[in-house]
């Protein structure tokens, strides 16, 4: 490990320590202490040493931030192992020379084991021989000899004791000589000799370690890392382990480094998986220059490399650099190059550049050929297609060529998110429950895991075997699967053949098939695979038949093994993902335990949370909320008979837990179902967590499986949305800027949503209550009026109060009224609203304006300049989010009152009408006018089609909300004409009418169709395809239609298809014919004749053999074949013969006709017949053609 890591981390661990931690983040998984850290850094040197650099050097950066002296003292350590490794020298059988000649030095001799009678093995004498010697050449320092372990035969003696009178018996100083002889093993030996030395001899800093030469690099990171951790768990000065002496055995032992990790892993108290931690992969390069390059000069390049785990570091020292001309300048591209496990970055920098950064896909497409390399085959479909859809978009990425950085590592992610996310197929028929209907007590022979001819089923009942064809065994899966393959093992002892058929069924009464095995081959120990495509509950396998060669008397069926493989349909928790306080796996029986195995389907895999006493959690996340119904928890049950204790907790959002079910009593045993925990009452979660509280068996905890059960409830969703989307937009109010009373109502509206928001247990109903109710306390915020508001209200109250003495009481009384009102504000300003204050004012100032005094114009002059001084400097200066029409109604009448105010004879009631006026149209701008409801009647509305309502309502309608749009989008609109668009839209939506719809031909169309579908092997099969598919559209039409064009278009179709169909020809005479044909003697006619007699014959056997052919085709071929027998010509004595072939003419058969033309059809067919083999034997054929 180099230097620069130690540096590095030693200046993030003082930056950690200066600027603190920052701020504290919720997460859901558990933040890793430095004991998750300390792991990872002996995985990564352990299995991948110098490869694993820059991981190591990120995990000790990642330490730093957490415990900054921790990570110096690990970046001591991993410097230290990676010397011992690679640079450190074996000073073979005395220390080197240069060690300190003092008692600073402390030489500490490893003990070795003994022999079974108590006397030290010859490698034992070896390693203090070198001792010895190295405490000669240094006089003046201590020497330690270790081990605790005894022999066999003698435990009296151990390995530092004999160690030590050796050596004293060999001349060593007493006074020199100490001995820890209580440790079994090294990492005991460090552990005991730095506290020996530490509490009683502080002069010694420095350590030579003394072994046997291939025990060194081991003996020697063991105790460096023991002396430093325990300086630093002591806050003293750690002891520095210098050099060495190995006494040279001829490598007679090799200690790797997985047994040096081990060590590692034993001193530093942690537990380190056998798993293999992923490298971090180079993603990209920075290259940075301070300044542009000038030519002659050194070229002084910093390179940053990035990884895809975010981190990054320095690797300037690494690179290589082609195509630079240090005469050239900054005007040149050179190539600069970093190559870091198996993946190479050649970024083309140019000098004239001060700073480039090059992103390579290199480890993207690195991964890709990873994973297309991979054997899928035993990952459940699902998993696999989840996958193979994040390597077609990370292919996708990677041939992109302007692809960013970003977008790499996204795609990079994603795949690895996929493949971690990979589940293994399970056999879902393991030590599930069986049952057959003969030899039951050994049916769970089939699925008990066990595949050998030993262990199997068959079928025999009283000591009498069953046969095949009466034999059926089934297997309860527990759950509702998507099947995808059985795997069937007959036995296979001898030559058997085994024929079966399979059925599945959802709920044990009702059975389908889905597959069979009817081979006449032998079956094998491979067994016989299907594969299946069905969602089933349940599997029977039904026997058919047996045959065994040899053995007639076997007749029943004999089933060693059935495998199931599927995915569960209906577990929401299946495949999630899944955090947790931790996973255990220091017990070898857990070294494999993962947390995701809760959630994979496995019924035999766990996740080992560790000591329960400590509570382990483990929280499955489903991915959205659904309403629960129920859960199944399945704790470790294999063997120990043992019971568990747990809670479980629901979430919604993964921070709020609330507690659903608590196992705290009953000591029933666990077992491969589990234990089923009903949902009662409603239960909306999307996060399922489990803390596990006790095992009978053992100290730690241990869960199988977490099965969730539920189903999706939009509505509850959609509200729980909306709720917190409005919380969402009010929280980026200021409250502040409002009236106390109404920002306190709506803080008080806003915890009650919150706390609704993280209950999962609430009604649709009560979650719309609660967004109805923080909507109407936000429509209610009241903005504070500014303090110049209050300031022009304090004046204008003053100033009327000093009008009081010159008025009656009587008179006075509406002035004193709104002062009193105006004062009420002014000594509550925190609940004094903007307009609460200008109403006051206006009131104020129409009531002065109103009093009843005699050459009051002047006064009624000034009140009327001061409310247009305040309407202008306190209310139109903001307006902003007020509605224009209203502003500038208010304007008009300002420039109004301002025209009066000029008017030197404006009458008193003039200016007491613009004072007025001011007062009305200024209020109005603060009326609130709520148009939610109108806008959510508009919406439902527009969602109304036209489809299955009378035109006239319809287009009643359409009017309704056009109206009602109009008025929606009027800023000035006011309460009224809002209540009056909302009334209208109702009462159209009210009066739509609904179209009466006939269906009375469609219904005789379908009647008809369906009597040709009930005979159609008597119709041609052209012009009925596709007929029963138009009747099932049909059909669909008479039961969803909602206008009448569906219903008129439907029977159109089906009219048009039923009128095509058309019946099969009678070809029964045509047969006939034929065969009369083919049976005559043609040779007494002539080869014209005959000529046309095959013509029309081949014609004929044509048309029957068309099995399209009409019944006019029919009756065309009949009458040609008629017509051309109608038409045979005899031939004469002297007629020369043709050289066609003549027709076999029956023994005794004569022709004694002329070349006459024969006619009459069949009745001239008949006379030639009878003429050529006598009229018995034609009669004859006709009557068996009859039969």
């Amino acid at each position: 490990m180099k230097i620069w890591i130690r540096k590095m981390i030693s200046v993030l661990a003082v930056c950690a320590m200066v600027i603190g931690l920052g701020v504290p983040v919720r997460t859901q998984a558990a933040q890793p202490d430095t004991d998750t850290y300390v792991q990872q850094l002996i995985a990564y040197y352990r299995d991948d040493q110098e490869d694993a650099e820059t991981d190591i050097a990120r995990v000790l950066s990642e330490m730093a931030e957490v415990d900054a002296q921790k990570a110096e003292a690990w970046t001591q350590i991993m410097d230290y192992w990676s010397y011992v490794n690679t640079d450190m020298p074996v000073n073979l059988n005395v220390a080197p020379d240069g060690l300190a000649q003092d008692d600073s030095l402390c030489i500490v001799i490893l003990g070795f084991a003994l022999n079974s009678d108590g006397t030290m093995k010859d490698e034992l004498i070896g390693r203090l021989e070198t001792g010895l010697a190295s405490a000669e050449k240094y006089p003046n320092a201590y020497v330690v000899v270790t081990g605790g372990g005894t022999a066999a035969g003698n435990p009296n003696v151990t390995e530092g004791g004999l160690m030590g009178e050796w050596l004293l018996e060999h001349g060593l100083d007493e006074e020199r000589l100490i001995v820890e002889d209580q440790a079994p093993d090294t990492v005991g030996n460090a552990e005991n000799t730095y506290r020996i030395l530490s509490e009683q001899y502080p002069s010694v800093k420095d350590l030579v370690m003394v072994t046997s030469d291939y025990h060194v690099p081991r003996g020697s990171i063991l105790f460096y890392s023991k002396c430093l951790l325990s300086a630093y768990e002591s806050g003293g000065e750690p002891l520095q382990v210098i050099a060495n002496a190995g006494y040279e055995t001829g490598s007679q032992g090799y200690e790797s480094i997985a047994l040096q990790a081990s060590g590692v892993a034993s001193v530093a108290g942690v537990s380190v998986s056998s798993e293999r931690l992923p490298l971090s992969q180079l993603s990209g390069l920075t290259i940075t220059q301070d300044e542009i390059y000038e030519a002659g000069q050194p070229l002084q390049l910093q390179v940053t490399a990035r990884y895809d785990t975010g981190f990054s570091r320095d690797v300037s020292d690494a690179i290589t650099i082609s195509g630079f001309d240090p005469a050239q300048g900054s005007d040149q591209e050179i190539t600069v190059s970093y190559s870091e496990n198996n993946i190479t970055i050649d970024a083309q920098f140019s000098l004239s550049e001060k700073s480039q950064s090059f992103a390579s896909a290199a480890y993207l497409e690195k991964r890709i050929e990873e994973i297309e390399q991979m054997d899928l085959s035993v990952y459940t479909d699902s998993s696999v297609n989840t996958l193979q859809e994040a390597l077609a978009q990370a292919k996708e990425t990677a041939a992109q060529a302007d692809a960013d950085a970003e977008q790499i590592r996204q795609a990079y992610d994603a795949l690895n998110e996929a493949y971690a996310a990979l589940i293994k197929r399970v056999n879902i028929a393991y030590h599930m429950d069986t049952e057959a209907n003969c030899n039951d007590a050994d049916a769970y022979k089939i699925n008990d895991g066990v595949i050998n001819t030993g262990n199997y089923w068959q079928s025999v009942e009283n000591g009498q075997n069953v046969a095949s064809a009466d034999a059926q065994i089934i297997i309860d899966l527990d759950g509702l699967y998507d099947v995808d393959s059985i795997v069937v093992y007959p036995y296979w002892g001898g030559q058997r053949i085994y024929k079966y058929e399979l059925y599945g069924s959802t709920d044990g009464e009702e059975w389908f098939k889905i597959g069979e095995h009817v081979s006449d081959e032998y079956v094998t120990s491979a067994g016989i695979t299907h594969e299946i495509d069905a969602q089933v509950a349940y599997v029977r396998l039904n026997g058919l038949e047996t045959h065994v060669e040899g053995r007639d008397d076997i007749n029943n069926i004999h089933i060693v093994e059935m495998e199931v493989y599927g995915e569960e349909t209906d577990n929401l928790a299946y495949g999630r993902p899944v955090t947790s306080s931790g996973t255990d796996n220091s017990a070898g029986s857990s070294a494999n335990s993962r947390d995701t195995q809760i959630v994979d389907g496995n019924r035999s895999t766990y996740w080992d949370g560790g000591v329960y006493a400590d509570e382990p959690w483990i929280c499955v996340d489903l991915g959205e909320i659904y309403s629960l119904d129920r859960m199944n928890v399945i704790t470790y049950w294999a063997r120990n008979g043992r019971y568990y204790y747990y809670d479980l907790y629901t979430s919604v959002d993964g921070e709020n837990f609330t507690l659903l079910y608590a196992k705290d009593e009953g000591t029933q045993l666990s077992t491969i179902h589990g234990e089923d925990v009903a949902v009662d009452g409603t239960v909306h979660a999307r996060y399922v967590r489990l803390v596990g509280k006790y095992d009978s068996a053992n100290a730690s905890f241990h869960l199988n499986e977490l099965r969730v059960y539920g189903q999706s409830d939009e509505a509850w969703n959609d509200a729980r949305t909306a709720l917190e989307e409005a919380i969402q937009r009010i929280e980026t109010l200021d409250l502040s800027q409002y009236t106390e009373q109404t920002a306190q109502v709506l803080q008080e509206q806003m915890n009650a949503a919150q706390a609704l928001l993280a209950d999962g247990s609430i009604s649709t109903d009560e979650l719309n209550t609660a967004l109805v109710q923080l909507e109407d306390a936000a429509a209610a915020l009241q903005s504070r009026a500014s303090q110049a508001a209050m300031d022009a209200l304090q004046t204008a109250v003053d100033n009327a109060a000093a009008l009081k003495d010159d008025y009656s009481e009587e008179d006075f009384a509406d002035v004193q009224a709104a002062i009193t009102a105006a004062q009420a504000l002014l000594d509550d300003p925190a609940n004094a609203s903007s307009t609460a204050v200008v109403s006051a004012m206006l009131d104020l100032s129409q009531a002065v304006s109103e009093l009843p005094e005699e050459g009051s114009s002047d006064k009624l002059r000034e009140n009327l300049k001061a409310t247009i001084d305040y309407i202008n400097e306190h209310i139109l200066t903001n307006v902003d989010n007020v509605r224009p029409g209203k502003v500038q109604e208010l304007k008009t009448a300002v420039a109004e009152a301002y025209q009066v105010y000029l008017d030197a004879d404006a009458t008193d009631e003039e200016i007491q009408t613009a004072i007025r006026t001011l007062s009305e149209k200024a209020q109005e701008l603060w009326e609130i006018v709520s148009k939610a409801e109108l806008n959510a009647l508009i919406e439902t509305a527009e969602a109304i089609e036209a489809d299955g309502y009378t035109e006239m309502s319809y287009r009643a309608l359409q009017a309704a909300i056009t109206a009602a749009k109009t008025v929606a989008a009027n800023d000035d609109a006011t309460t009224s004409e809002v209540t009056t668009a909302i009334t209208d839209l109702a009462s159209a939506i009210v009066g739509l009418e609904q179209i009466t719809l006939d269906t009375s031909a469609l219904e005789h169309e379908i009647e008809l169709a369906e009597q040709i579908l009930a005979n159609i092997d008597d119709y041609v099969a052209s012009t009925v395809e596709g007929l029963q598919e138009k009747a099932d559209a049909a059909k669909e039409v008479l039961a969803n239609a909602t206008t009448q064009a569906e219903i008129d278009e439907a029977v159109k179709t089906l009219r048009e298809a039923r009128l095509s169909a058309r019946t099969k020809a009678d070809t029964s005479a045509l047969e006939a014919l034929i065969a009369e044909v083919n049976a005559m003697d043609l040779s007494g006619y002539t080869a014209d004749s005959r000529a046309v007699v095959q013509r029309a014959l081949g014609d004929a056997e044509a048309a029957m053999s068309n099995e399209e052919v009409t019944q006019e085709e029919v009756s065309a071929a009949l009458d040609a074949l008629n017509a051309a027998v109608d038409g045979l010509v005899k031939t004469t004595a002297d007629q020369p013969q043709t050289s066609e072939p003549s027709v076999d003419t029956p023994s005794g058969s004569t022709s004694n006709s002329s070349s006459t033309s024969v006619s009459g059809g069949i009745g001239a067919l008949a006379a030639a017949l009878v003429s050529s083999v006598g009229a018995a034997g034609f009669l004859h054929r006709r009557k068996r053609n009859k039969r």
